[in-house]
């Protein structure tokens, strides 16, 4: 009687230890799906370009970088035309995660720093101009040397890590690791530091 008692009580054990662990995995299985949703539809914003969008997948600690001005047409549509991305690996452990994106991006930092030196040498000749004129030169300019430069050699790819981390309303991107601005603005900056910030 003892001997079959403990073969239940064993039994049972088994049985409570298996369903914990199923559980686990379940839940495990669904915070992947709900961070896989998050920064699907994260990147669906950075690629269209969205800035309200994009502040409803971060936390307010998070830096998202983006042109708002007039200059910001020519990055917009360099990024539409050409930006693809490619989720990858998905790490979940508690209520922290993190999730890979590789993206493939139209670097356009010789683009824009042509046009940032054409328009200084116009500007020169133009010293009255109104800022709204200057911006709308630049992107005249970026946009006529954008139609003339190597699609295949200015095709670049980086590879950015998302933080994750899952409040009470779900998982939210804390920080973003690697060249977000390259990705996302053309290398703009870069650009825009080499004309304006030497040193």
């Amino acid at each position: 009687m003892k001997k079959y008692t403990r073969i239940l009580l064993f039994a049972a054990v088994l049985v409570l230890l298996f369903s914990t662990v199923t559980a686990y995995g379940a839940d495990k299985t669904s915070d992947k799906k709900q961070v896989k949703a998050r920064v699907t539809k994260f990147m669906k914003a950075v690629k269209a370009y969205k800035p309200k969008s994009l502040g409803k997948h971060v936390t307010s600690s998070v830096k998202y970088t983006y042109i708002a001005d007039p200059v910001g047409k020519a990055v917009r549509y360099m990024n539409k035309k050409h930006m693809t991305y490619t989720l990858g690996k998905i790490k979940v452990s508690g209520t922290s995660g993190s999730a890979k994106v590789k993206v493939k991006y139209f670097d356009g930092c010789n683009v824009f720093k042509e046009a940032f030196k054409a328009t200084v040498k116009w500007y020169s000749k133009n010293p009255k101009a109104e800022k709204a004129t200057v911006q709308k030169k630049i992107y005249q300019y970026a946009s006529s040397y954008y139609k003339k430069a190597s699609k295949s050699k200015s095709m670049k790819s980086t590879t950015l890590t998302l933080k994750m981390k899952k409040y009470d309303n779900g998982w939210y991107i804390t920080k973003i690791k690697g060249n977000y601005d390259a990705a996302v603005n053309g290398n703009y900056q870069k650009a825009y530091n080499a004309v304006f910030k030497k040193k």
